[in-house]
């Protein structure tokens, strides 16, 4: 699974409308399909559900930084580097290592607790956090802005939450709901009744006993057993 884009649609207030992933299927190295997914609205690919279930802004990480070391009396470009997430980078020719730290998205600075910490989640004043040593002596770490002149852009750092599944039972389930609906709606269309009849003889011929039950439609029943009773009464007159 690759996720190829990932964006925000929101409200003209600011509130978020939707949430959406471009995926793609990759299935032994060949690219099988494509979709851009929201919530309610899943990739299906050979029994494998994946749908768009979160997202998030990763207001505490970024993944590279690019840094620009500069010399002090000229203000001329000496060296640049890009800095994976706290991963040791040399500068052979400057006698530099440098690492990033630590990160915020909007810097904030608490003079009471001596701590960095970041004000919102939006990249309102970003700043990043180094780790210098210069020919093996380690430097006091400072923290470098975003806004601050001739530094390049942060690249926002938001993610997507997917969630896959799969039922290889869905089949029976769905047999078994149709089923069930099908029996729903014969029960409430046919019903049981039930007759009975006795026949006892009798000198002058014959006297015969009716009875009958219906569980629904008893009016309709009624009716039809009055007139079976009828033709049963017929039978035994004699004709004219």
């Amino acid at each position: 699974m690759h996720v190829d884009k990932f964006w925000i649609d929101y409200y003209d207030n600011g509130a978020v409308k939707s949430y959406n992933s471009t995926l793609t299927v990759i299935e032994n190295g060949e690219k099988k399909v494509t979709k851009t997914i929201t919530v309610n609205d899943p990739l299906v690919y050979k029994g494998i559900w994946f749908y768009q279930s979160s997202y998030g802004d990763s207001w505490d990480r970024v993944e590279k930084a690019r840094v620009v070391v500069k010399d002090k009396v000229t203000d001329k470009v000496v060296g640049e580097a890009i800095l994976d997430w706290q991963k040791e980078q040399t500068l052979k020719d400057l006698g530099l290592k440098l690492q990033l730290t630590d990160f915020v998205a909007d810097f904030g600075f608490d003079a009471k607790d001596r701590r960095v910490y970041s004000k919102t989640v939006e990249h309102g004043n970003p700043a990043i956090k180094l780790a210098i040593t210069e020919r093996d002596q380690s430097l006091p770490a400072p923290w470098i802005f975003y806004n601050y002149p001739d530094l390049f852009e942060i690249q926002g750092s938001k993610f997507t939450g997917l969630q896959i599944a799969r039922d290889p039972g869905v089949l029976i389930v769905w047999i078994g709901s149709t089923l069930l609906v099908v029996g729903v709606m014969l029960s409430a269309t046919i019903y049981h009744r039930r007759l009975w009849a006795k026949i006892v003889p009798a000198a002058s011929g014959v006297t015969v006993y009716l009875g009958g039950t219906a569980y629904k439609g008893q009016i309709d029943f009624d009716r039809e057993f009055q007139k079976l009773a009828e033709r049963v009464k017929n039978l035994g007159r004699p004709s004219t």
